[in-house]
């Protein structure tokens, strides 16, 4: 018979003179007791028992956390949503709408989306903004037609007729009583499941915020701009709107830790392709405005509406609004850098004077007389009409029938 191995010493009570002798084994109720109190010697380590902490105690989670997670009713839920909402909210929340809920509220700490909306949990949805100006939404019909067209995109349904969903934008901006302020809304599938081949299986939803931010900034103070490490990446959904807003907003955080106001994303070949969400525009030395094609982003309604006005406001200031022509077409970030004048086109800031790409200088880094011009021809187009003047482009929203000020009934 061979001999026994060496490589494993085991210790134990029984006569060492019958080890290895024929028949010899270690007793079945003893092989336990061995392994958890004999010391195994691997190479030169000792593998001992883990001394317990100081302190132990069974049935508590080791770590920091020594209280249980607390489970909460209604009640305290509520009260909490309105304890820690901050003060943006608090000044700026006036009304909000929710076909989940079916109706309006008032309260900020009750404007919530469900967790499982699949805009939350998927970005699966399509957003919007119309601006409220003196007690009127300006261009909300061209917001709306976006808004649809891009749904039929994406294969969404609206979940009322196009003349619903207006209605309900207007009678949330009612409901806040602001009279100055936005009003973003957005459609999604509505509720359904986490995974990824489930998308809803309840009606479609749509959600309206009435915001009093009216976003003033100076613009006679032009941004600073950097280029994005990362590029955009061309998809069938790159120009919906909402869909570039993850990336759009990691190029922010990178632009604030650089000490810029906004990111520029450019593609392999250094051709501009959007701003977080702003429409790039330049005045080349030759007086020609270009902007890059809608391939990235979403089609500018505001862009849009200043063409429209560029004309008439030419022929009324020539001196102040020197372009020759325009051009859509793209357009490289050495050209925006060799600009004579640099700007940002978007529904909320409505036109922004950039600087400097990169702490290279636009121009004299000074913000263009036809930038300023063309932000306050677009200001001016935003006022309401007189009494009794109509406007294609403003809707007077019916504070009346939300507030009770029957004065202003529509």
């Amino acid at each position: 018979m061979a001999a026994p191995s060496t490589s494993c010493r085991c210790q134990g009570n029984f006569p060492a003179s019958k080890i290895g002798q024929p028949g010899w084994r270690i007793p079945r109720a003893r092989v336990l007791r061995l392994r958890s109190q004999a010391i195994v010697e691997v190479g030169n380590f000792n593998h001992e028992p883990v001394p317990l902490p100081k302190g132990f105690r069974p049935g508590v989670v080791a770590g920091s956390r020594t209280k249980p997670t607390p489970l909460l009713d209604a009640d305290v839920m509520v009260q909490r949503m309105r304890s820690s909402m901050h003060d943006y909210g608090r000044q700026n929340f006036g009304a909000f709408y929710s076909s989940i809920m079916g109706g309006i509220v008032t309260d900020p700490a009750l404007m919530t989306v469900p967790v499982d909306d699949q805009f939350v949990c998927k970005g699966y949805g399509v957003t919007d903004t119309v601006v409220l100006r003196d007690g009127h939404l300006y261009m909300l019909e061209e917001h709306v037609t976006r808004l649809t067209t891009a749904c039929a995109q994406i294969g969404l349904s609206l979940p009322f007729s196009v003349a619903a969903v207006k209605r309900i934008i207007l009678d949330t901006a009612a409901a806040s009583g602001k009279l100055n302020g936005q009003l973003r809304f957005w459609v999604t599938p509505g509720r359904g499941g986490f995974s990824p081949v489930e998308l809803g299986g309840s009606e479609p939803a749509l959600y309206v915020i009435c915001l009093g931010d009216t976003y003033e900034i100076d613009r006679t103070e032009a941004w600073d701009a950097i280029l994005a490490d990362q590029p955009v990446q061309a998809t069938i959904v790159s120009n919906v709107l909402g869909n570039q807003r993850l990336l759009a907003t990691t190029g922010q955080v990178e632009a604030r830790a650089r000490d810029a106001h906004v990111a520029i994303f450019t593609d392999a070949e250094g051709f501009v392709q959007h701003c977080a969400g702003y429409t790039v525009c330049i005045l080349t030395q030759q007086d020609t405005l270009v902007y890059p094609p809608f391939d990235n982003t979403a089609p500018s309604v505001t862009l849009t509406r200043i063409l429209e006005m560029i004309p008439a406001e030419r022929a009324r200031s020539p001196d102040d609004v020197i372009v020759a022509n325009v051009q859509q077409r793209k357009l490289h970030i050495s050209e925006v850098l060799a600009a004579k004048e640099c700007f940002l086109v978007c529904t909320t800031f409505t036109i922004v004077p950039v600087r400097s790409v990169n702490d290279e200088p636009i121009a004299d880094r000074k913000t263009g007389l036809t930038t300023l011009a063309l932000h306050y021809m677009l200001d001016n187009d935003m006022l309401p009409p007189p009494v009794g003047v109509y406007s294609s482009r403003h809707i007077q929203v019916p504070y009346g029938y939300m507030t009770g000020m029957r004065s202003q009934l529509v």
